[in-house]
């Protein structure tokens, strides 16, 4: 198993909860909702998922075995 850095495993965190926003938006979609509540769920999973792929992606997470 590779060592991974703890800003890899927090990238990789935010990333499936970014993913799981935009899951929230594909259903606030099809339902009876406002604009509003999509607007900030899209924008919140947005947020979530690019911080954690730049976290994940940095030259300093990298560690040498």
């Amino acid at each position: 198993m590779k060592n991974h850095s703890p800003w890899t495993l927090l990238g990789t965190c935010l990333q499936g909860l970014g993913l799981a926003f935009v899951g929230t938006v594909i259903l606030l979609f099809f339902s009876d909702i406002g604009m509003w509540p999509l607007l900030i769920s899209t924008l919140i999973g947005i947020v979530l998922f690019y911080t954690g792929w730049f976290l994940s992606r940095l030259p300093w997470t990298k560690r040498e075995s």
